[in-house]
């Protein structure tokens, strides 16, 4: 994980997503965005176990332990709340991106397959890549070993040996 953090936010305080809809409101009117990226690449739940006020709101209020998948659970409970939110200020549902992380793989069943795109940064042959597939979701390729400037998308696809043509809803490199 990338670190050290110096701070992070408290995501069991609801003024955190008066704040966020604010930040929406003002992409939404700047933008009109026909899709939205939510990001969850680098969260560390190490921040959240670091808080005394967090962990004790995890386990009185929601009845949690303080073990990973709970972190997952909280930090599922955010990406919850932010989406609502997000909803609140759009006239109908935008597709949401969201990256690979623990929670993709951990916890897939709680994303709608039918508006959540995973934007996969690991590599083609990673297992993890394959599941993501084989659980319905439409991806954004962004993997260095397959599209960077230096390497070949076409190897890629190849060694996955998945049909990737319907669910790949685009490429990113660098």
């Amino acid at each position: 994980m990338v670190g050290p953090w110096r701070g992070h936010f408290d995501v069991t305080q609801d003024v955190l997503y008066d704040y966020i809809e604010d930040i929406y409101r003002d992409i939404i009117d700047a933008f009109k965005p026909t899709l939205f990226h939510m990001g969850g690449d680098e969260v560390n739940v190490t921040c959240w176990n670091s808080s005394a006020s967090i962990r004790d709101w995890m386990v009185t209020e929601k009845g949690w332990g303080l073990e990973t998948l709970d972190f997952m659970n909280l930090w599922s409970y955010y990406q919850e709340k932010a989406f609502e939110r997000l909803d609140t200020l759009l006239d109908h549902k935008v597709p949401i991106i969201i990256w690979t992380s623990r929670l993709t793989e951990e916890l897939s069943n709680l994303f709608d397959k039918d508006r959540f795109i995973v934007q996969v940064w690991m590599y083609g042959d990673d297992p993890r890549f394959k599941k993501i597939l084989e659980n319905g979701f439409n991806v954004i390729i962004s993997n260095s070993d397959a599209i960077y400037l230096v390497s070949h998308t076409v190897k890629l696809l190849f060694r996955i040996n998945l049909k990737l043509t319907f669910r790949t809803v685009g490429l990113e490199g660098g």
